[in-house]
């Protein structure tokens, strides 16, 4: 996908057909199994889904608490730029309980 396309995308608020984890079949169900085994927290419910070119933000709930998960194409670099700033700049960035910059 060129950048020419990505910002189409970003402008329409619209999704491109292929390419991206979260237009997979069975992507949803698999992102929420690996969020309860990683966080040890069953997911009874989930709010304010936003899906766009560059990214997926949920809102989860769950018997221990409400989390944000947020899921990038793998060539971003936000997991990584996620990770550095809640370890470092508490003040600034929430801190994020896990991050998979791999997956």
């Amino acid at each position: 996908m060129s950048i020419r396309d990505e910002l189409e995308c970003i402008r329409t608020d619209t999704l491109p057909s292929c390419g991206l984890p979260w237009n997979a079949f069975g992507w949803y169900e698999d992102t929420i199994r690996t969020f309860s085994e990683v966080m040890l927290a069953d997911v009874i419910g989930t709010t304010d889904k936003r899906f766009s070119a560059r990214g997926v933000v949920m809102k989860l709930v769950t018997m221990k608490g409400v989390y944000f998960l947020k899921c990038c194409p793998q060539s971003s670099v936000e997991p990584s730029v996620v990770k550095i700033t809640s370890r470092n700049m508490a003040d600034v960035c929430d801190v994020a309980e896990y991050v998979d910059c791999d997956k």
